[in-house]
């Protein structure tokens, strides 16, 4: 393990010169060879799957109006109150 840290400091070395851009070049490379790794989250993880986070962004269907807002606002403040 002590060689393998050695080796991840000398390419961190290596690539500090670099341009940004090209380090992120490599950084995404690094990060895409993960993709076919385990789909198990790792030790002590916590928080839901990537796409469940990216599916909060894209809802299905088309946003609620104004006046549907203002009902559903509505039906919420009753539920809350009334129990």
């Amino acid at each position: 393990m002590v060689a393998l840290s050695f080796e991840v400091e000398e390419v961190v070395e290596q690539i500090r010169s670099w341009p940004p851009e090209t380090r992120i070049a490599l950084a995404r490379r690094v990060l895409e060879t993960l993709d076919g790794g385990s789909s198990t989250a790792p030790a002590g993880f916590k928080g839901p799957p990537a796409q469940q986070v990216l599916g909060l962004w894209n809802p299905a269907g088309t946003a609620p109006t104004d006046d549907e807002c203002d009902h559903i606002l509505a039906d919420e403040l009753r539920r809350k109150h009334a129990s």
